[in-house]
């Protein structure tokens, strides 16, 4: 599912910096229209699926400069089995800035 994402980017403080975030989103396989915004301190781009988002995810903490990620835990009920889980799993997966589930 291509989707276009906009996440805080952490330890940018200056245009090399910046250079730097643009560099290691560009080369992310399944990433295009990167775009870096150094007042803001945050990225945008357009993915084609999850994995590309993980992966630029990986490519920023490689660099140095980690996009801040939030994480949610739930509570469910009413799950009998592990098919159940696989269909959470999937539609959590299909959701706009999931990286896993």
């Amino acid at each position: 599912m291509i989707q276009t994402v906009t996440f805080p980017v952490q330890n940018m403080h200056c245009g090399g910096c910046a250079a730097r975030v643009q560099k290691a989103l560009g080369a992310v396989s399944g990433a295009t229209g990167v775009s870096v915004n150094l007042a803001a301190a945050t990225a945008q781009m357009t993915v084609d699926g999850g994995k590309a988002l993980a992966t630029a995810m990986r490519a920023l903490d490689a660099a140095g400069y980690p996009a801040r990620a939030d994480e949610a835990q739930f509570r469910l009920t009413g799950m009998h089995s592990a098919s159940c889980v696989a269909r959470l799993q999937q539609g959590l997966l299909t959701r706009d800035g999931v990286l896993s589930a």
